[in-house]
């Protein structure tokens, strides 16, 4: 009776040992799981602040060619991407009132001999970092985006096509979950549209059409002046340079210099509306699709008015268009 009883209580005090190592073993798994994904949620908010600042240092060295500016991130669960061609974005000005002129490099649409539309085609990518598989995201908001800051991407996207006035930055950042793993990007799939105003711009000089000459006869030269109504857009184009290392890691952005183009309208004759018009139409042609977005190609159009005299002279219209090329590389060991 003794040993049976010897034997039962063994059976019993390991029963519970292995319920206790059961036990233990299920809280330290739990403990190593929540431990790995509040370091990855803390990873990824880390990579939020970065891409953010990358977006913020590319706005910044627009205005200088071969200025750049670099970020770090610490990529462990996740890692940085870029996207080539992920978008591809198309300009259009149109006048209806009178002809344009396009620079060269821009695409002449015509109607009979008049140019009533001048075009833009440029593809762009898309650098996003990735979070680690334990980071739980649904939907799609901006995080970067101006006014358009927490409000949900895909009802919004549309109305941040055009920036107008340097209203907002040129870089939105946005988070998302694609494909079953959540990321941050940098987006700069949009134009700046800054009316800068009527100026007087030299022409040069010439002849005094009511005095050619002065009471020695010498030549009477006056300076002529030009009213000219000034418009500026600003897009960029996004592209990927090298991409090697690991774990702490450079995302560096160059400026690799930009192109410029122009449309204009000379000499317009005087309406007496007191304006005439021209709209700049700005689209996606390549879309990359969020899940729920809707599969219309995204587009905004602007109109804009220009007075046809101003002190009683004609008003031309100049639209200087800066396209800017941002090189994205990555680096580290």
């Amino acid at each position: 009776m003794y040993r049976r009883r010897a034997l039962s209580e063994v059976i019993s005090t390991t029963i519970l040992v292995a319920a206790m190592l059961i036990i233990v073993i299920g809280v330290m798994g739990f403990a190593i799981d929540l431990f790995n994904t509040q370091t990855q949620e803390a990873e990824f908010s880390q990579a939020q602040n970065g891409v953010v600042s990358l977006a913020q240092s590319v706005d910044s060295i627009l205005p200088s060619q071969g200025s750049g500016a670099y970020v770090t991130f610490n990529a462990r669960s996740g890692g940085p991407d870029f996207f080539s061609g992920y978008d591809t974005m198309s300009l259009n000005v149109a006048s209806t009132s009178y002809a344009l002129q396009c620079s060269s490099g821009l695409l002449a649409v015509k109607s009979g001999s008049t140019v009533t539309a001048c075009g833009l085609s440029t593809p762009t990518g898309e650098f996003a970092y990735r979070a680690g598989s334990l980071v739980s995201y649904s939907g799609a908001q901006w995080i970067r985006a101006g006014g358009y800051t927490g409000q949900p991407f895909l009802t919004t996207f549309d109305n941040t096509l055009i920036i107008q006035n340097n209203s907002a930055p040129l870089g939105f950042v946005y988070d998302s979950h694609v494909n079953g793993s959540t990321w941050v990007t940098m987006d700069y799939r949009r134009i700046n549209v800054n009316v800068m105003g009527i100026f007087n711009i030299s022409e040069g000089i010439a002849l005094n059409p009511n005095q050619p000459s002065d009471l020695a006869g010498n030549p009477n030269w006056v300076n002529q002046f030009k009213q000219v109504e000034i418009i500026q857009i600003n897009l960029v184009n996004v592209s990927g340079g090298t991409f090697a290392g690991s774990n702490s890691l450079v995302a560096s952005a160059l400026n690799k210099g930009a192109l410029h183009y122009s449309v204009s309208i000379h000499d317009p004759n005087p309406t007496g509306k007191g304006t005439y018009q021209f709209t700049i139409t700005f689209s996606l042609s390549k879309q990359q699709l969020l899940p729920g977005q809707p599969f219309t190609t995204p587009q905004a159009s602007l109109t804009i008015n220009v007075d046809d005299q101003y002190n009683g002279q004609p008003v031309d219209a100049l639209i200087n268009i800066v396209l800017s090329n941002v090189q994205i590389s990555i680096s580290g060991g």
